[in-house]
């Protein structure tokens, strides 16, 4: 089916016979059906124009996606994860959203009220984290993750992303019954786990070689994010006159991963954390 025959069904507004429009409170984009300049014939090819959610903003374009593609509003997604948390009967306790400086990419994360106290870390937080784009170069995912709370403010919120059993794509999140009982499932084993997970990587002692190997990964991304880890490493090692574990790496990380407002940056520099954690036994058998 052609892409003006779909729109209605994509919670898109016809603007005109060629212009397909959605608007939330945080941005604003348009489809527009591009044409052959030289004969005026329709092409299979639309437009991508955002803007930010103010009247006294124009659009600008992007870039093209074709009549294939798929839509799906970024507060129609977050939504549906909403409703799935209030069917599973917890409260929210915080939202963070980032988008991308042109609108067409944006990341949420929702953090759900069912806290675990862990001695010596702070309050954790189960995480549900949104990633959704306007421009056809990412597929609408669902991952989990935690967010880590000290003195009542928030220091690390992470999403897994290798673990592809904490990562789900394309998911019909309109069915919010269905998503309510993952999301109660993800909570539960969070609850189970949480204190488990972090006990053994403050236990597991990194080599030499293993850090330096992870400080490579991360140089990838910015020589300067390398060089603040390094430091933060550092004083991490003076102060405790031990070995680095598992967890001050996985910390050093995702504190900087927090903070980062580039969408793509964000989600390497979690990749990388999440490679020097190791989970539960236990974790991996409910997962499977």
């Amino acid at each position: 089916m052609k892409f003006r025959e779909r729109y209605e069904s994509m919670g898109l507004q016809l603007i005109d016979p060629n212009t397909f429009q959605y608007q939330d409170r945080f941005s604003c984009v348009r489809y527009i059906q591009l044409q052959n300049m030289h004969n005026q014939e329709e092409t299979p090819v639309l437009g991508v124009y955002t803007k930010p959610n103010r009247p006294e903003t124009s659009y600008r374009f992007q870039t093209t996606v074709s009549e294939e593609y798929e839509f799906q509003g970024n507060e129609v997604i977050n939504e549906g994860i909403r409703s799935s948390i209030r069917e599973f009967g917890s409260p929210i306790f915080e939202e963070f959203v980032i988008l991308s400086p042109n609108l067409t990419s944006m990341r949420a994360e929702i953090l759900v009220r069912n806290s675990s106290s862990v001695p010596a870390v702070g309050d954790v937080y189960p995480q549900i984290t949104i990633l959704n784009s306007y421009n056809g170069t990412s597929a609408k995912k669902i991952s989990f993750g935690i967010s880590l709370y000290q003195g009542g403010k928030r220091i690390v919120g992470f999403s897994f992303g290798i673990t592809k059993l904490l990562v789900m794509r394309q998911i019909h999140i309109q069915n919010a019954r269905t998503f309510a009982s993952t999301i109660s499932s993800y909570v539960n084993l969070f609850t189970e786990n949480i204190v488990d997970l972090i006990r053994i990587n403050m236990q597991n002692r990194l080599d030499e070689s293993t850090i330096l190997s992870t400080l490579d990964l991360v140089e990838n991304i910015g020589k300067r994010k390398r060089a603040e880890i390094s430091n933060m490493l550092t004083e991490i090692t003076k102060e405790s006159g031990n070995s680095l574990t598992g967890w001050d790496l996985f910390l050093a990380i995702t504190k900087f991963s927090t903070v980062e407002t580039n969408i793509n940056s964000k989600t390497l520099l979690e990749n990388i954390a999440e490679r020097v954690l190791v989970l539960p036994e236990s974790m991996f058998r409910v997962l499977s």
